[in-house]
């Protein structure tokens, strides 16, 4: 979790080579950019990032997992996957888990400092990649509502699958069901959106 209005970026979290001062081998980290978006990434040759679409410097508490497995690397926050990167591998080296600020010379949109401005907590290391539904379970442990991570279901209920139907205009109906709720059901015909109707029973004419 973290929380800052700094609008000057800092590493948030990462594992580096020294225990103190500026580590002179650094990746696995995070760190805010000065306009308050996050980059995760890997060192590989080359720094192989995620760069979240939203600024975090709201003065809101967040919660961040960063992950890397076979499927490369995943970037949460609030208990939502923000963006991916399919890189698997990464620097291999003794160090620390350094909260708080550490080297970022190299790496893309380095802020104007180091050192986050701002408060962190509960930080945790895993063995092995947290699942998304693991996430949302965390983020969901504090009381607030998590992601809808549930599919909603739907169906064309008419014509039925193998009808022969008439030239010209055919009306097609659907039912749809979610979890949460349901604003909107959209027919689309060979990857095109051809109509949108917004309260059951959902009909279309096409």
């Amino acid at each position: 979790w973290f929380n800052t209005t700094t609008t000057t970026g800092g590493k948030l979290v990462g594992f580096g080579n020294a225990h103190d001062g500026s580590s002179g081998a650094y990746d696995k980290h995070v760190y805010m950019r000065n306009d308050g978006r996050l980059i995760f990434g890997v060192w590989v040759g080359f720094p192989a990032t995620i760069t979240s679409p939203t600024a975090y410097n709201d003065g809101q508490w967040h919660h961040l997992v960063a992950s890397q497995g076979p499927s490369g690397l995943v970037l949460y926050v609030d208990g939502l996957a923000v963006g991916t990167e399919p890189t698997a591998t990464n620097q291999g080296y003794d160090g620390f888990w350094r909260v708080g600020g550490d080297n970022i010379n190299g790496w893309p949109d380095v802020p104007a400092t180091f050192w986050f401005a701002g408060s962190v907590d509960e930080i945790a290391v895993y063995p092995s990649p947290l699942t998304a539904a693991q996430v949302a379970e965390h983020y969901t442990a504090s009381g607030r509502t998590g992601p809808d991570l549930t599919e909603p279901e739907t169906s064309i209920t008419a014509p039925t699958n193998g009808a022969t139907v008439d030239a010209g205009t055919v009306t097609v109906t659907a039912s749809a069901a979610d979890n949460v709720g349901v604003t909107a059901v959209d027919l689309v015909v060979d990857g095109s959106t051809v109509d949108t109707d917004t309260a059951a029973p959902y009909s279309f004419d096409w």
